[in-house]
């Protein structure tokens, strides 16, 4: 419960902080992944016969300070040691293959340019007019919007075929019905109060 409360509000910190973390990972592994090995040095008992604490307690525990003071010495040799070894990589990576994105292909997205999703109703289509001519506008229009179900897809193709059979035949009633003179619809006269005709439908 603690880790969880602890990512959800490192999250929202984060956004604030205009820090791109769109899945959550520094918050959840990070943050969450931090105070999991503080907690060893508050909780932790000694795991006999299993010697992963070389015999030692955590404070709340009665061992005292010294397995809290490991503990929060390993958080900071990982954090070194994962942000220089990162910077690294990721720099002698962006000499070889630039890292950054173009302004066209950032704007558009890393999910549809990158990665062939397609979000539905977030301007992708407007973003991609706005930007013509671009170089993979044929291979992006033909991506198919996410959330797409064969199998319900399947099922309305039927049922408006079905539909379309059924209104059909009404259809044709109607045309037989209309041609009657007892029967009045709707005609391209403008209605005013005296030439306002009946109206006729089918349930």
């Amino acid at each position: 419960m603690i880790g969880a409360s602890i990512t959800c509000f490192v999250m929202p910190m984060l956004d604030k902080m205009h820090i791109d973390d769109p899945v959550g990972a520094s918050a959840t592994h990070g943050a969450s992944g931090i105070w999991g090995i503080i907690a060893i040095g508050l909780f932790a008992d000694n795991p006999h016969p299993l010697n992963t604490t070389s015999g030692r307690k955590g404070l709340f525990k009665g061992g005292g300070w010294y397995l809290l003071g490991v503990q929060c010495f390993v958080v900071v040799c990982l954090a070194l040691w994962s942000f220089t070894t990162s910077i690294t990589l990721l720099w002698g990576i962006n000499k070889i293959i630039p890292i950054r994105m173009n302004v066209h292909d950032e704007l558009l997205g890393a999910d549809l340019v990158e990665h062939r999703i397609r979000h539905t109703q977030i301007g992708v289509s407007r973003a991609m007019s706005a930007f013509r001519p671009i170089s993979q506008e044929h291979k992006l229009e033909s991506v198919h919007p996410v959330g797409i179900n064969p199998g319900h897809d399947s099922y309305i193709e039927k049922y408006s075929r079905k539909n379309r059979t059924k209104n059909g035949k009404k259809l044709s009633l109607v045309k037989k019905l209309t041609r009657s003179p007892q029967i009045n619809t709707i005609t391209d006269a403008v209605l005013t109060g005296k030439n306002k005709p009946n109206f006729a439908w089918l349930e």
